[in-house]
């Protein structure tokens, strides 16, 4: 894997949300960086870097790939199934399933 290739995940233990991420790169085997950072303080999430480059609302996780930089954890995890083809968690040729479990990733 290259390091534009790199799965790269900002977050914290004691957030659900970033937990939620890492159990699925986890439990898919995909390596990545896990990068913690303190939400709310002044030289975690809301530092000037980190809104300006990572997330503009200075919340976790963010997960970095490709040059993509994707924030809230339902979205990362639809990035995610989508480009891994995780099928067995967000079926590609199921529209009525993928549906189904958007309607409880927004709820």
């Amino acid at each position: 894997m290259s390091s534009k290739d790199t799965v790269v995940l900002h977050g914290t233990d004691l957030s659900q949300p970033c937990r939620t991420v890492s159990w699925l790169l986890r439990m898919h085997n995909v390596p990545f960086e896990y990068q913690m950072v303190m939400p709310g303080a002044k030289k975690g999430t809301k530092s000037p870097e980190f809104i300006q480059k990572k997330n503009r609302f200075g919340t976790v996780p963010v997960l970095e790939h490709n040059g993509n930089v994707i924030s809230e954890s339902a979205a990362i995890v639809v990035y995610l199934a989508e480009v891994f083809k995780w099928d067995d968690l967000y079926p590609s040729n199921n529209p009525g399933k993928k549906a189904e479990i958007n309607s409880w990733m927004h709820w």
